[in-house]
């Protein structure tokens, strides 16, 4: 990958910060803690990465009073939902696979993996360390996650940030910011408390991250230089007809300098109310890991698999990618703890008169699909992928044979994998191939 200057960040304190904020994706709502988990030098504050209240303005760290909090080794936790207190592996095995609780989050399996690439690297020294924290709330609009909001859950970032600075100076170590890692859109993406505009959605995000890079790199902690965001996209469950949040999303990642779209959850295994199991946070916190590693360690350029040009003659459309590692494969995606087919690989073609018939989707090399549609496309026409219609999935992939560290888990008493079709990744590392996102192309100057 080319190295871009402007994403170089060396980690250079002896505490190096990463924040998670957004919804229940970013504080692991429905993700049991998985066993056999690999050591780590990475922190949190306390005793977990979530603080004593899920839902509050301000920031507590779970454990001992706020004076007397230490940095403790990175683990992922438990809580039943609205307690402050964290449930030990009795209670976790007691408690209702249907009831909703707050456990792993990406920060537990996105830093370790990280922070291991970077010591392999020779990249920085054994005296640097990741400490991460998870700010966001479940269930909240990017408006109510926002720094003029009532009642101020903006304000848990700023608290965060004071008290990890508190505790690494009781412990004499330099502390700065590393990375924000945003994991939001679900809300926003179904109009519920929220815009589900395009449009309106981006510049929220815009306004978010220059509000973080004011009030919390420069007036907290006066950090001259920004650091990098990165993104999930939303989809799967919570994908939408017309998939506008995950399209600004990709949007704002690749007209913002140093935000980075890391991937679609849409592949990955859900629990019952559609959030990410314990197998699924764990897999896309080590997709972060590795494109943090990219983008901060090494400084190259990221870009996820994602449509780079279109072209249409009669019936025939041509899209060409940016494949991480070329050449494009199909795969069944996850629904669930299924495999399943999705109709036209998660391509949809539609114009004026509705949606228009595609005969057949197949790969044109390396880097391209060619689409065959029954009829010719008409005037306002465009080309979407892994929309609602299509159950927010596709089956579009590359060639990367990158592997997480850890491996993938079947639990049947937790997550009852009835069927075959994931028995193929059991015991085995989480493969770390970049699935497409999702996107709508409009192909009017295709044409």
């Amino acid at each position: 990958m080319p190295i871009d200057a402007r994403n170089t960040a060396v980690i250079r304190h002896g505490i190096n910060h990463v924040l998670s904020y957004g919804q229940s994706l970013s504080n692991g709502w429905d993700a049991r803690p998985l066993p056999s988990r690999l050591g780590s030098d990475s922190v949190m504050l306390g005793h977990s990465v979530r603080p004593r209240v899920e839902a509050g303005v301000g920031w507590e760290p779970m454990g001992e009073p706020m004076g007397e909090t230490r940095l403790e080794p990175l683990r992922p936790t438990a809580q039943a939902f609205g307690q402050d207190t964290l449930l030990t592996t009795a209670e976790l095995a007691a408690l209702p696979p249907e009831e909703a609780m707050l456990g792993e989050t990406i920060l537990e399996s996105a830093l370790p993996l990280w922070r291991r690439r970077m010591v392999a690297d020779g990249r920085d020294s054994d005296a640097s360390r990741l400490l991460g924290s998870a700010c966001g709330v479940g269930g909240q609009s990017i408006e109510a996650l926002s720094f003029t909001a009532e009642p101020g859950l903006f304000h848990r970032l700023h608290e965060c940030v004071d008290v990890a600075r508190a505790v690494c100076a009781n412990e004499g170590l330099a502390y700065g910011m590393a990375a924000m890692l945003f994991l939001q859109g679900e809300g926003n993406n179904w109009g519920v408390g929220g815009t589900d505009d395009r449009s309106a959605y981006k510049q929220l995000l815009g306004r978010l991250r220059r509000d973080f890079n004011r009030e919390i790199l420069g007036n907290a902690l006066g950090q001259g230089r920004t650091a990098p965001w990165f993104l999930h996209q939303t989809g799967g469950a919570y994908s939408s007809v017309t998939n506008a949040i995950p399209q600004a999303q990709l949007e704002f990642c690749l007209e913002t300098p140093n935000c980075h779209l890391v991937a679609p959850i849409y592949p990955l295994t859900e629990a019952p109310r559609g959030h990410l199991d314990g197998n699924a946070t764990r897999w896309l916190g080590a997709q972060f890991g590795k494109v943090m590693h990219k983008v901060i360690t090494r400084g190259e350029m990221w870009r996820p698999l994602m449509p780079h040009w279109a072209e249409m003659v009669g019936r025939e459309i041509r899209i060409g990618f940016h494949v991480p590692v070329p050449p494009l494969v199909w795969q069944n995606p996850i629904a669930g703890h299924e495999r399943i087919a999705i109709p036209s690989a998660g391509f949809e073609i539609c114009d004026a008169e509705g949606e228009v018939p595609i005969e057949s989707v197949k790969r044109a090399g390396p880097t391209e699909v060619r689409i065959i549609t029954a009829r010719r496309v008409n005037a306002g026409g465009f080309v979407r992928y892994a929309g609602r219609n299509r159950m927010g999935r596709g089956c579009l992939r590359d060639s990367d044979p990158d592997v997480a560290d850890d491996v993938f888990i079947a639990d049947d008493a937790l997550f009852a994998y009835a069927g075959e079709t994931l028995r193929d990744l059991v015991g085995r590392p989480y493969p770390l191939a970049n699935w497409c996102v999702a996107f709508t192309w409009d192909l009017t100057a295709a044409a």
